[in-house]
């Protein structure tokens, strides 16, 4: 399953890399998850978005740190709902 964020304001071109007005992303996998948890133990916010955008795109990490705020914003909402939620979290109603 994969899904595509337009950017406001697009990723300008980076040496051989064309600049970047939308982004697909896909699924996460178990090796996106062990990143994005080793960037959450350091207790760096930013750097676990960046590896979670970076697992599930095919930017590469100067690319991603090139995203604007409003856009790095937009798309951690729009990948969310591709992460699993956590059983225990859930309450019944």
């Amino acid at each position: 399953m994969t899904d595509t964020f337009k950017l406001s304001f697009p990723i300008p071109e980076m040496g051989s890399r064309a600049a970047v007005s939308e982004i697909t992303f896909r699924r996460p996998k178990i090796r996106d998850l062990r990143e994005i948890n080793r960037a959450s133990k350091d207790g760096d916010e930013v750097g676990q978005l960046v590896a979670m955008v970076a697992g599930c795109t095919d930017l590469s990490p100067e690319q991603i740190e090139q995203i604007d705020a409003v856009d790095m914003t937009g798309l951690a909402e729009a990948i969310i709902p591709f992460f699993p939620t956590d059983p225990a979290s859930k309450t019944e109603t």
